[in-house]
Order: C-alpha cells, then sequence, then structure tokens
C-alpha cells in the first residue's frame, strides 16, 4: 500500500496550462514535476511526450519529448507549442515512460488550446 501511495505523488505542472494560440503563432509552456521520479532498476529518467486529442496537424511542438530525472525534477522546462493550422480547441495529453510515471494516469495532466 505504501508503494502505490508513493506513485500517487507523481505528478507533472504547467505554467500556463490554458493558453490561446492564433494561426502562425506559438506560444511557450515551463513543464517540471511535483516529485523526483522514481529510480526503477537503476535508471531514474522519464520521458515525456505530447499527443494532441483534437485537430491533430494544428500544431506542431518542440522539444518532441521532454526528460526529467532526480536531479533536474524541478527544473523548469520549456515546451514551444505552434498553430499551423486553423482549428478547433484542442487539448494535449502527455505519455509517460520510465520514473514510476507508467501508472500517472495521463489524462490528469493536459494542456488546453483554444
Amino acid at each position: 500500500m505504501i508503494y502505490y501511495l508513493s506513485r500517487c505523488n507523481l505528478g507533472l505542472l504547467y505554467y500556463p496550462q490554458r493558453l490561446k494560440i492564433d494561426l502562425n503563432q506559438n506560444a511557450k509552456v515551463q513543464v517540471w514535476l511535483t516529485t523526483p521520479p522514481h529510480r526503477i532498476n537503476g535508471n531514474d529518467t522519464v520521458t515525456i511526450q505530447r499527443n494532441p486529442i483534437e485537430c491533430k496537424d494544428c500544431f506542431t511542438i518542440s522539444p518532441k519529448q521532454l526528460s526529467f530525472n532526480i536531479d533536474n525534477f524541478q527544473q523548469r522546462q520549456i515546451l514551444t507549442i505552434a498553430r499551423i493550422r486553423d482549428g478547433f480547441q484542442t487539448s494535449f495529453i502527455p505519455s509517460f515512460i520510465g520514473g514510476g510515471f507508467d501508472f500517472v494516469l495521463p489524462e490528469s495532466y493536459p494542456i488546453y488550446i483554444e
């Protein structure tokens, strides 16, 4: 049970979490973790990628993935999102690889874009 509770503390923070991006414009989002990733099999790195839910070809994201570990989990990394096509409001849902984040519900950490 304690093992499960430690996984519940894993989380992701953004600033801002909601933004408006006009066509041919971009916006920067700061991303960091609430707690350090877990060390599993000697590896403490979590890699995070973003997947748009709606309007999958309306945006580009740079960099394609962010990586955090025990040493840099609180350092804010910058994600740049550019609108390249008009479309509907969308949200980006993360996909986590490693660091114990495999058990975190990605739907709990969206970025909303108008």
